[in-house]
């Protein structure tokens, strides 16, 4: 395989306004023998409820990596030329059984951590509040501790015969399959984001459809990526492609001068222009702390963006969506200041009309005060002679 293997995470901004640490990590794994590759991400809920999704968050990234060895290892060990047609056989199977075995894992880790490092009353200190009391007295009698570590999960790897990609919450997972095309493998997740993501510590993961989403694919793509959502969020758009598309271009653009065949990770060139990256959208937008993991052959040349023909239909209907839009905005906009107007004109016709009604009634006040005036100085002449 030809894969450049890379994985970063950087603290948002609002998080550091907010004097938190980042609770976003990413990681990625390379077989020393260059067989297969792993890139995986977790984002932790930056919940008060969950004052350890920092570490939550690293015990994730190191359970799905652990589960994902040992997949590759066992198929790579046993990999004859009917492998992948065995492999797809049983694809239900190993899918249950991957995302039993990383929850497993996870809750493992995150038993053995609470063992070495239990509550401290300090931790308790942002839920002694009237809106996290409740959850404060559950943590403290002992049940939900898994709860605390609250992290969303993403990964992607691939081999020469299949990839995958998983998640847990939101975020994305980008696939180029190449030639410019870019695709998300894995459909959205159905929970309210009202309640916040799916999590890994989320009780119903592999009971509820789309808790814990996961594929298998033929092949292996021209690279994939997995973000927080930080960076990019689903429904993918045509922006979020380009943003792909740059970052995938630039990595390219860093890499050595003569291409380099076998699995790679970043020079120092491409290590900075990934750093750059995070740090461009950890200070735009949400100001989330942002995590990036991904693989991607940069052997084969990087694409321009190629959109399919529902997408352009579906740019061009929102397009004429957004221009409708505007128009009804402008003509609602247009009447009322024309109504406003004439509003106006007539309260100032009114008004002119009651000003040409206050000159009258001061004219014949000021001529009826001079007749008096006249009368009385008539009254004084007469009493004087």
């Amino acid at each position: 395989m030809n894969y450049t293997v890379f994985s970063g995470y950087t603290i948002g901004q609002s998080h550091v306004k907010a004097d938190m640490g980042c609770e976003d990590f990413a990681d990625h794994y390379v077989d020393p023998e260059g067989r297969y590759v792993i890139s995986v991400i977790c984002d932790g809920h930056s919940d008060p409820k969950c004052f350890r999704s920092a570490k939550g968050a690293g015990l994730g990234c190191n359970a799905a990596i652990k589960i994902l060895k040992n997949l590759f290892e066992v198929y790579c060990e046993e990999r004859k030329e009917d492998a992948p047609e065995r492999f797809f056989s049983k694809k239900e199977e190993t899918m249950t059984r991957l995302k039993a075995g990383i929850l497993q894992e996870w809750n493992r880790t995150v038993r053995e951590d609470l063992q070495r490092n239990p509550i401290e009353e300090e931790e308790y200190a942002s839920l002694d509040t009237p809106q996290y009391r409740d959850a404060m007295r559950y943590y403290q009698s002992g049940k939900g501790l898994n709860n605390i570590y609250g992290a969303t999960l993403l990964a992607a790897a691939a081999c020469e015969d299949f990839h995958l990609a998983l998640q847990i919450g939101d975020g994305i997972v980008v696939r180029l399959e190449g030639d410019g095309i870019y695709t998300v493998p894995l459909e959205d997740d159905d929970k309210n984001e009202i309640e916040g993501p799916a999590s890994l510590c989320d009780f119903d993961l592999l009971s509820r459809k789309k808790g814990f989403r996961m594929d298998i694919f033929p092949g292996r793509p021209q690279a994939m990526f997995a973000v927080s959502d930080g960076v990019g969020d689903t429904p993918i758009t045509a922006g979020l492609k380009e943003t792909f598309f740059l970052f995938h271009k630039g990595l390219a653009e860093h890499g050595d001068v003569e291409v380099q065949e076998g699995v790679l990770g970043l020079n120092a060139e491409q290590q900075k222009w990934l750093n750059e990256f995070l740090s461009y959208y950890s200070k735009r937008g949400s100001q989330d702390d942002c995590s990036l993991s991904g693989f991607a052959d940069l052997t084969l040349p990087v694409a321009e963006v190629r959109l399919s023909q529902e997408e352009i239909d579906r740019m061009y209907r929102e397009l004429e969506k957004e221009r409708q839009r505007r128009t009804e905005r402008y003509e609602e906009i247009r009447n009322r200041l024309l109504a406003a107007q004439k509003k106006n004109e007539n309260e100032i016709g009114d008004l002119q009309m009651q000003i040409e009604e206050l000159k009258r009634n001061i004219s014949s006040l000021e001529a009826k005060l001079g007749e008096k005036k006249d009368m009385a100085k008539g009254r004084l002449l007469t009493v004087r002679m």
